[in-house]
């Protein structure tokens, strides 16, 4: 990592987290087609992070002895949670680039150019087999001649030994197994499994983040062993397929939660592989890894960016929305035709970001402790939490108690206090910082297990932290806030008798529209929801379409497909429907394409066999358990007002690992019908 290998390095991490695989169904032949990568970059040591208690599928750390053998348990750890994990090149106490190895050992060597070349590829390949059998793959620094020599032109004697040497590295270490990911120039993109795009959207300059707003002005670069951080790049990378394995890192403060969206939107845009952001030090520092914006997009509709080069502007529709990134003046726009649950919170002890709380009581307690106002979120990821004080804290922090397993009889009890049941405590310092212990009924509390990502603002009034959702998923949680006095006892604690979090996660489904069928997505036409039954029901409420088009998971053998109370007949021909009927045909991955003759207004339900639906108003619905499973379900329409396609959002229902995938179209018109079954024929 260019700016700070040379200090304070004792480990460099960078994480990918998996934020949605791929579901079924999606469009195929895009360059970024796959599940996109989430990634941070980590300098801290491993035994003062949380690294194994996130969701990652690439984790690269320093090769040095005190991860290779000292921390290796955590790196054991991020293996069974489904990382791959790459090691950073190191010798026994510190990390080594390849760039400015070669200028010791060949460019300002002594002795015959070819047998310093010799010694220095005997040498980096003895550091590569270190790591044979114990981790997934190396991460190889500093690939770029500019380390070691002036003249970047290909016949240069060293350039051309240094690239022949790296070939010759890739191929030793996939004869070990292991994978190599490539930072450097991009003439080197190809040779290995993965390749770093560095300072990606923002970055570090003259002492501050700044946007990178120069992004187009280089579109033609002709010496790829040239540094570019632009448009010149990317297309190099496009026009030799290396999107697909590119990974965007970016420079930002870790609070600033625009700057951070903005980097990501735009790596999603233009289809990179995946993407992390780290501050400037990459959190040397150590500590609790900071949440990242979890906002689902799903998997690329349109086959490429669209792209205003003299404007700076770059759009692409997916499956969960449309995105709009205006580079040169480090803006974006979001379309998301759902409800957005799975929000993220920038931990800045700045609370405009909280749509709402939880109504802690305010008053009644000890001036300086007393809890004016408290919340929490979940995105699946991350558990977010603040608290305010009515004054400045006049204590040592605040606790959150939570009782994971929703039983008071297990985890720590105090009526006194009104806590029962609780299995976790983050504990949280008026200083900043904290940790997170579960309560044991030999021992009590405090053994840590994971680090607290806290922002501490508005003169002690305010505290925000997260915790990896991975190790505390709050749906099912029950929470209490409290204050803790300068004797270390509680002092508020709110609300009374907790909160129990209900909330629910939604996968993005593919949902087959792209913006040339999507002139309106502000006209909301009707409602759909999943029934507790594992059906499907869609409130009509606007303009009544002549057919619905639905492809689900849902076997047509005893499906029963009803408008309000009246069944509708099952026909066995598609090109002979009439209202008041439908028909069904097998698509692919499981997936079954409904179409429904109808002509007016109301419910209609398409449950398998022997299910029965409880009528329920447009945009909320609850299951027999409890559980609420909406889905929204927004029809699109023409100038002229004709609706010719919708796009659906779900809700996980009752079972939460079903992946149900739904589309619907809605047809008036026969061209409109051909162009989107043309659509989704090339999936």
């Amino acid at each position: 990592m260019r700016p700070w290998l040379p200090a304070l390095l004792a480990l460099i991490v960078f994480i990918t987290a998996p934020w949605q695989t791929a579901p079924p169904g999606d469009v195929v032949g895009v360059e970024d087609a796959r599940a996109f990568l989430y990634s941070l970059t980590y300098y801290g040591w491993l035994n003062t992070s949380d690294v194994h208690l996130h969701r990652f599928d690439l984790l690269i750390l320093d090769g040095t002895d005190v991860t290779l053998v000292e921390q290796y348990d955590f790196v054991e750890m991020a293996r069974e949670g489904g990382a791959e994990v790459y090691m950073y090149l190191s010798e026994a106490d510190r990390p080594v680039g390849l760039g400015s190895s070669y200028r010791v050992w060949v460019a300002e060597g002594e002795g015959l150019l070819n047998e310093r070349v010799l010694g220095w590829r005997k040498y980096v390949m003895e550091l590569i087999s270190r790591y044979s059998g114990r981790v997934d793959g190396v991460f190889l620094d500093e690939c770029d001649p500019a380390y070691f020599t002036d003249d970047l032109n290909p016949s240069n004697p060293l350039v051309r030994a240094f690239d022949e040497s790296l070939r010759l590295f890739v191929s030793h270490a996939h004869s070990l197994g292991l994978k190599v990911f490539i930072n450097g120039v991009r003439a080197y993109a190809g040779y290995g499994d993965y390749y770093l795009w560095e300072s990606w959207g923002s970055t570090w300059r003259d002492g501050r983040y700044r946007y990178v707003s120069d992004f187009f002005k280089l579109a033609e670069a002709k010496n790829p062993y040239d540094w570019i951080n632009g448009y010149a790049k990317w297309r190099y990378l496009k026009e030799h397929g290396l999107l697909n394995r590119t990974i965007a890192h970016s420079y930002a403060d870790p609070s600033d939660l625009s700057m951070i969206m903005f980097d990501y939107l735009f790596a999603r845009a233009m289809g990179l592989a995946g993407w992390s952001f780290a501050n400037i030090e990459n959190f040397a520092m150590g500590g609790g890894l900071p949440p990242m914006p979890i906002i689902p997009l799903g998997s690329p509709i349109d086959p490429q960016p669209s792209m205003e080069l003299e404007r700076g502007v770059v759009s692409r529709a997916f499956t969960g929305g449309i995105v709009e990134v205006y580079v040169g003046k480090g803006e974006y726009r979001l379309e998301l035709p759902y409800k957005l649950e799975a929000r993220s919170i920038a931990v800045d002890g700045d609370l405009s970001d909280w749509e709402e709380n939880i109504g802690c009581a305010p008053g009644g307690s000890v001036a300086g402790l007393d809890i004016a106002g408290c919340g929490y979120l979940g995105n699946g990821h991350h558990s977010f939490f603040y608290i305010k004080v009515s004054e400045p804290l006049e204590g040592n922090g605040w606790w959150i108690f939570i009782d994971h397993d929703l039983n008071p009889e297990t985890g720590y009890r105090n009526p006194d206090i009104g806590v029962v049941g609780a299995d976790y405590l983050a504990e949280i310092y008026l200083s900043g910082g904290g940790m997170v212990g579960r309560y044991n009924e030999k021992t009590g509390w405090f053994d840590s297990e994971a680090f607290i990502y806290v922002s501490v603002g508005g003169g002690g009034m305010v505290v925000e932290a997260a915790l990896p959702g991975r190790y505390i998923a709050l749906e099912g949680s029950r929470i209490w806030f409290a204050t803790i006095t300068r004797d270390w006892e509680p002092g508020d604690v709110e609300p009374e008798g907790g909160v129990e979090v209900r909330q629910t996660f939604q996968p993005i489904p593919p949902v087959y529209y792209s913006r040339r069928f999507c002139e309106r997505p502000e006209d909301l036409l009707a409602w759909g929801r999943f029934t507790s039954g594992g059906g499907y029901a869609i409130e009509l409420n606007g303009s009544p379409p002549k057919t619905i088009k639905l492809f689900l998971r849902i076997s047509p053998d005893t499906a029963l497909v009803k408008m309000d109370s009246t069944f509708l007949r099952r026909v066995g021909d598609c090109g002979s429907l009439d209202i008041g009927s439908w028909c069904v045909k097998p698509h692919k991955d499981g997936l079954f394409l409904y179409t429904l003759a109808i002509g007016g207004r109301g419910e209609v339900v398409i449950e398998p066999g022997g299910t029965t639906v409880t009528q329920a108003s447009p945009g909320s619905w609850t299951s027999q358990q409890g559980t609420e499973t909406s889905v929204r379900t927004t029809f699109t329409t023409t100038a002229t007002g004709t609706p010719t396609s919708a796009s659906v959002t779900t809700v996980e229902g009752v079972t939460r690992w079903m992946y149900i995938v739904v589309v619907i179209v809605v047809v008036l018109g026969a061209a409109a019908l051909v162009a989107v079954e043309r659509f989704l024929k090339r999936t």
